[in-house]
């Protein structure tokens, strides 16, 4: 949600209704959702950070902006994690790995990709020590030391079922 427009993403785009501050009608089915302008194909992920609407899209990374969609970023793009150094950048999981966004002038722009690790980033979370630990549906976690300020990794650890797991598969 942002402001009073609902987002949801769906396997064909992206759609949104607004409420102009009318009730929610009883019947839910007379709802009619628009599909936002450029967003066509699968979506993956919409988040709302720093008051920017961002979507994870097949297509690469869109920033919602007047209720059209707008691509930030070509790669296809999983999910977003603010930067534990620097408020102004998100940590991006795309198809190929890890990449950054950095906000300047109230807009995201796509940086640089994080070069040495190049597995699909679907889901990550950051620890207490700031170590991103992502994990892959089909080989198992990963635990990447990452130098935020370069850019670059310092370490990674990998561990699947010859580490404790019951199964690669996660």
């Amino acid at each position: 949600v942002d402001d009073n427009t609902l987002y949801l993403g769906t396997n064909i785009g992206l759609y949104s209704i607004s409420n102009s501050g009318d009730e929610i009608p009883v019947d839910v089915a007379s709802l009619k959702f628009s599909l936002v302008e450029n967003s066509d194909g699968q979506v993956y992920n919409i988040q709302k950070i720093r008051n920017s609407v961002l979507v994870g899209h097949h297509n690469g990374t869109y920033l919602i902006n007047e209720g059209v969609a707008r691509r930030i970023s070509n790669t296809g793009a999983w999910t977003f994690l603010i930067s534990p150094q620097n408020f102004n950048k998100l940590i991006m999981g795309t198809y190929s790995g890890i990449s950054f966004l950095i906000k300047n002038d109230d807009f995201w722009h796509d940086t640089s990709r994080l070069e040495g690790f190049y597995e699909s980033s679907r889901i990550m979370e950051l620890d207490e020590d700031n170590n991103l630990w992502m994990t892959h549906g089909y080989k198992g976690a990963f635990k990447l030391k990452i130098d935020f300020t370069n850019n670059t990794i310092d370490d990674v650890k990998f561990y699947n079922s010859n580490h404790g797991f019951p199964s690669d598969i996660l």
